[in-house]
């Protein structure tokens, strides 16, 4: 019994292990999905913003700039608009965030494009 104790606990150990470097580096990574700049630059022209915001180096990130220019802008009920969506133009270097509705409301949810690179945010604007 006492020579199956040293393996079976190297095993747990090498388990837990693997188990939790997974769940760091795949679960609780957001599924980033792509838009295309082009789509949006009459967006831009109608809604465009002289603003930058602090760094925007993952989607994490482009959320919380992302609410603190929309809190600026609308107020704290923009909290209401949770989850935040996040697209990425990898060819422009591009995030667009988008807040989302709740099921049978009939309001509109605000969006945002900032360029990573130099962090400048070229639209700002909310409708249905």
């Amino acid at each position: 019994m006492k020579r199956l104790i040293i393996p079976l606990f190297c095993l747990a150990i090498l388990l837990v292990g693997s188990a939790i470097l997974f769940i760091t580096n795949y679960g609780g990574k957001e599924k980033i999905k792509e838009f295309s700049l082009n789509e949006y630059n009459d967006y831009i022209q109608r809604f465009p913003s002289d603003r930058k915001t602090d760094t925007v180096e993952s989607a994490k990130m482009a959320k919380v700039e992302a609410e603190k220019i929309w809190i600026e802008i609308y107020g704290e009920k923009v909290k209401n608009r949770k989850p935040y969506n996040v697209f990425y133009d990898d060819k422009n270097g591009v995030w667009l965030i988008k807040g989302s509705l709740r099921k049978g409301e009939d309001a509109g949810v605000p969006y945002i494009l900032i360029r990573k690179h130099d962090c400048k945010v070229l639209a700002v604007w909310h409708c249905k």
